[in-house]
């Protein structure tokens, strides 16, 4: 049969792994994050644009050369 130890310097150091491995993960999961995010931004660019370049064409009458807010007839 096996003797199984357990002293002082295991349970630090294990204590100590635990903390670098909690660490690590949340390390790369905020990094994670923030890819997507940087990811996303682009897009989320060019779909408020896309809506800005809508209501303005809603807005502007192209028969004239000046911007109406009333409806386009």
């Amino acid at each position: 049969m096996a003797n199984i130890t357990i002293t002082e310097n295991d349970i630090k150091r294990r204590k100590n792994t635990r903390l670098k491995s909690t660490l690590w993960f949340v390390a790369l999961w905020c990094v994670g994050v923030g890819g997507a995010m940087l990811l996303a931004l682009p897009f989320k660019l060019l779909i408020q644009a896309a809506a800005l370049g809508e209501t303005l064409q809603k807005s502007w009458h192209w028969g004239s050369c000046e911007l109406s807010w009333d409806a386009v007839e």
